[in-house]
């Protein structure tokens, strides 16, 4: 549901007997490279450095085979993995350290990020426009003249950081800030949400929220917590490299 071209094209071509490795559409420029990569910095907590964006590009580029969209998946799932750490957390050092990871894939990309450090400050108003230039800068689209976070990787991405790093502790706040930017709403929230509910952990997160997650109306909270858990399972004894 909602899924983009790029991964409904990559879906078929896996469908029919195409490698991962070479499903991926080349040049694609979307967010869902990076949507579903904040899951991978909580999984792969204890591995080295190397081998989280080494996994980070990996799944970005089952779909989306750029190396944007996996700069952009690599800061989403250094930023989850850097969250887990508690307390308040220096916007500086995060936002370079995150740019160090980025770098070896995306240059250009890092660099954005380290622009970042310049916006967090601002006001909604002046930092959109901001973010929106600087994902338009590594080819992301735009949307409505350009007013809005597009379906792009790394206007998304710079964005989510941006909304988790202002509301580090308020699971509400990040995500409200996050749609706040228009456009791709339910992505760019689902991305920074993922990094408040790391940094906050499930008892975070309201219970009214919670308490009406299923799927389909079928599998709820318990269900879904189960399934990550058999899945983080199986990854942490069949990954080469896992501490």
């Amino acid at each position: 549901m909602g899924y983009g071209a790029a991964t409904e094209r990559a879906s078929l071509m896996i469908n029919q007997g195409v490698p991962w490795r070479k499903s991926g559409v080349v040049g694609a420029n979307g967010n869902g490279s990076c949507m579903k990569a904040g899951p991978m910095g909580v999984t792969f907590a204890r591995v080295e450095w190397e081998t989280l964006r080494r996994v980070a590009v990996d799944q970005a580029f089952i779909t989306h085979a750029s190396s944007s969209c996996a700069g952009a998946a690599v800061a989403i799932a250094s930023a989850a993995r850097l969250a887990l750490e508690p307390g308040s957390i220096s916007i500086d050092r995060f936002l370079e350290n995150i740019s160090w990871m980025v770098r070896p894939v995306d240059a250009q990309v890092a660099n954005k990020i380290e622009e970042l450090k310049g916006w967090i400050s601002l006001p909604i108003d002046q930092a959109l426009p901001l973010v929106v230039q600087a994902g338009v800068a590594c080819g992301d689209n735009t949307w409505a003249n350009g007013a809005v976070i597009s379906a792009g990787a790394v206007e998304a991405m710079l964005w989510a950081l941006y909304a988790f790093l202002n509301n580090q502790n308020d699971y509400v706040g990040c995500v409200a800030t996050a749609i706040e930017g228009g456009g791709d709403t339910d992505t760019t929230a689902a991305m920074a949400g993922s990094l408040c509910g790391a940094h906050v952990g499930l008892e975070g997160i309201p219970t009214a929220f919670t308490e009406k997650l299923n799927d389909k109306g079928e599998w709820k909270l318990e269900e879904l917590l189960n399934l990550g858990n058999e899945v983080h399972s199986l990854i942490l004894h069949n990954l080469p490299g896992y501490e």
